[in-house]
């Protein structure tokens, strides 16, 4: 393969990228015979020559050399006048270079010539070159023209075109509302167009020419006549095309591809069923029940599908189809992503282009050789590949709303980051379409339980109307109680953190709820759901219940609480623990307990607070050297704690003090922030004390051991 040329002429050195005294690549100077020749300039040579060199070596010399050449400076700045072997003006020769560069051709542009001034023909022979490819180089004017403004457009020889050049132009001018560049090409509904523009080329063309560049002369083997008849053809069509449904489109494109019949007429239907391409609510039918309709076999039909896409590549190949109908469809199925599959076939029929099952859609968009990056998940139309985040989003906020009531946007796109999902606020809540979006950015789907609910049940035994507000608090005081647990608990994976709703948040999930009625900002309840919850006559619930129902609801002081929990039977270590997280109780002041939905008066408050146990507060004083004793009165048993000063701190050294019998420790007191505990365990099984008895702690510096003991309220106050 010597002697080959590269594809631009000499002319073509002043728009070299690099400058012309840069050297060639070494790959590039092992395929030229003469060693001399190692400039950009010499690339452009007529004499050049190369050495013995495979096909893909041609191809990538080319491509050296086109990507060598600043093609926006070519176009601009190329003038006729300074390339006196062509032959044909400024507006021909800037199509006809970049038509030249767009292929990349091997031949140099100064090999084509003009031997006829009138009709400029060519008379350089280039082999291989057939009508198809001639009629797409006509097709390329057309895109053109298109995007051109009528007086841009130059009109050769018009005494000679039948029409003047204003209606030349004007008539061009018309198809600039048609997508002419996705019809026409390779397009079998414009064969009439393509045997208009064939047989004029084939009139006027001597006989031996066939053309490697036609479109540099194009414009004047076409007559305006000629190609107004083109045109027009072309008009006609795209304008009955577009008249058409989106179903009848595709079957108008169909039956122009199956114009030689290889799926006889009466199988035709049948087939587009098959294919996908029959506006149907129905999935696409299976080969049996296409088969079982005309009574044949399913490999006969699936011989019928087979013929019917081969006779579609002859056509199409890869190359995209444009369906004008179609680019709507496409435009709602990106802005429908991760919504359900009934939403997108709803708004399709919205737009009035057709009743169809999306599985048939997707099926159209592989049939027009369109890129397909959609598929159904799960009822829903997902992008492909992102299946496993669909699912774990829509997981987690259940999840969520199962412990938490509702889920709100921002917390569960941070949960799904931190996991590697990024999506966008409007994309999470399409893949949570079919979420209720109850409050703004708070959604909600009914699960198998829901804490909202189980709070709401569980006061329901105490109070027959509820407020939204009663409802929050009692969240807050649960998520406080158990967040600290399920953090703890590593191997609880599915918790992702509490989240109170907003008062609107709350009121939307009870309106939803058919178990309650909502009036202004309280909550009603409709069942007896809440009464499990005092089944177990043991139970925390029933207890607490039946305190409150023998003081007819009226409020208790912190100690009266404890007191008459325990005459019930309970404990009194696990009341304070209640006190923290139970949604029903609640304190309406200081050291004042009651139950929501029933609030004190004002004579019974006052009453209330008058009946406080005031607690007196701790003493400490340096017993004897290396010894501080504490002096306190009790208030809760099971929970006691004391705090040492900061001046009497700096002389301890240690967190932990020893309570010791019969020189065996019993138990530790232990430093926890400033508070110290442990004690209770010996308070109560040891010296039996009760709320509000007086005891002195005897604490040990030097062996770290503390001394517990009771005392008179005089031995206190002394």
């Amino acid at each position: 393969m010597s002697n080959l040329y590269l594809p631009f002429p000499i002319t073509f050195k002043p728009f070299l990228k690099n400058g012309n005294e840069e050297e060639l690549p070494f790959w590039l100077l092992k395929c030229i015979k003469d060693d001399n020749k190692k400039r950009y300039l010499n690339l452009f040579d007529d004499d050049l020559s190369f050495l013995n060199i495979d096909s893909n070596t041609v191809k990538a010399i080319n491509e050296f050399a086109f990507n060598s050449v600043n093609h926006d400076s070519l176009f601009k700045d190329f003038l006729v006048n300074s390339n006196k072997d062509l032959f044909f003006d400024d507006f021909d020769l800037k199509i006809s270079l970049k038509n030249v560069l767009k292929r990349n051709s091997i031949k140099k542009l100064s090999d084509l010539n003009f031997k006829d001034s009138k009709l400029r023909t060519l008379s350089t022979k280039f082999p291989g070159l057939g009508k198809r490819k001639i009629f797409e180089i006509f097709l390329f004017i057309s895109k053109k023209i298109e995007n051109s403004k009528p007086n841009e457009i130059l009109i050769h020889d018009s005494e000679n075109m039948m029409v003047n050049e204003d209606e030349a132009n004007a008539l061009l001018n018309k198809i600039s509302d048609y997508p002419t560049e996705n019809y026409l090409f390779n397009d079998p509904r414009f064969i009439n167009v393509e045997n208009i523009l064939f047989q004029y080329i084939e009139e006027h063309l001597e006989s031996e020419t066939n053309l490697k560049e036609a479109l540099q002369i194009s414009v004047f083997f076409l007559p305006i006549n000629k190609f107004k008849e083109a045109i027009e053809e072309t008009i006609k069509i795209l304008s009955a095309i577009k008249s058409l449904n989106f179903e009848s489109q595709i079957i108008h494109l169909c039956k122009a591809i199956n114009k030689n019949n290889v799926i006889a007429p009466k199988y035709f239907d049948g087939i587009m069923d098959r294919i996908g391409i029959i506006e149907s609510k129905e999935k696409i039918p299976t080969l049996q029940k296409v088969a079982s309709r005309f009574d044949i076999t399913r490999e006969r039909i699936r011989q019928l599908e087979s013929l019917f896409l081969i006779e579609k590549e002859k056509y199409f190949k890869d190359e995209y189809i444009f369906i004008d109908k179609f680019e709507e469809i496409k435009s709602i199925l990106k802005d429908k992503v991760f919504l359900s599959t009934n939403e997108v076939e709803n708004e399709i029929y919205k737009r009035n282009l057709g009743d169809w099952n999306l599985q048939r859609i997707l099926a159209i968009l592989n049939f027009l050789n369109n890129p397909n990056i959609y598929e159904i998940f799960k009822g829903t139309l997902n992008q492909k590949g992102n299946e496993d985040d669909v699912n774990t989003i829509r997981q987690i906020a259940k999840k969520i709303i199962s412990y938490n009531g509702v889920v709100e946007i921002n917390h569960l796109k941070e949960i799904i980051e931190s996991l590697g999902i990024k999506l966008t606020d409007k994309n999470i809540k399409k893949v949570l379409s079919y979420f209720d979006e109850i409050a703004p950015n708070w959604l909600y789907v009914k699960t198998t339980n829901n804490l909202l609910e189980n709070l709401a049940d569980r006061i329901s035994n105490f109070s027959k109307k509820i407020s939204i507000q009663d409802i929050k608090d009692a969240h807050v005081k649960n998520n406080g109680y158990r967040s600290a647990q399920f953090t703890r608990d590593r191997s609880r994976t599915g918790f992702y953190g509490f989240l109170t709703p907003n008062n609107e948040a709350i009121k939307a999930y009870f309106i939803k709820n058919e178990n309650f009625n909502v009036e202004d900002n309280s909550i009603i309840p409709l069942t007896d759901n809440g009464k499990k919850y005092i089944e177990d006559k043991k139970g925390s619930d029933y207890l607490l219940l039946e305190l409150f129902k023998n003081r007819d609801f009226n409020a208790l002081t912190d100690t009266e609480l404890r007191e008459s929990f325990v005459k019930l039977g309970g404990h009194e270590g696990s009341l304070r623990l209640y006190m923290s997280y139970k949604p029903y109780l609640k304190k309406f002041g200081r050291q004042i307990w009651g139950i929501v939905g029933h609030p004190p008066t004002d004579q019974d408050l006052k009453n209330t607070r008058n009946r406080i146990q005031k607690i007196n507060p701790p003493k400490l004083e340096w017993s004897n050297t290396g010894v501080i004793e504490i002096k306190a009165q009790i208030g809760n048993v099971n929970s006691y704690a004391f705090i040492i000063k900061d001046n009497f701190l700096e002389y301890i050294e240690k967190d932990e003090f020893e309570i010791k019998i019969r020189d065996e420790t019993y138990c530790k007191i232990k430093r926890s922030d400033k508070f110290w505990y442990g004690i209770s365990k010996y308070l109560k099984n040891i010296i039996h004390c009760n709320s509000g008895d007086f005891i002195s702690i005897k604490l040990d510096l030097i062996n770290y051991e503390a001394f517990v003991t009771k005392i008179s309220s005089s031995d206190y106050f002394d």
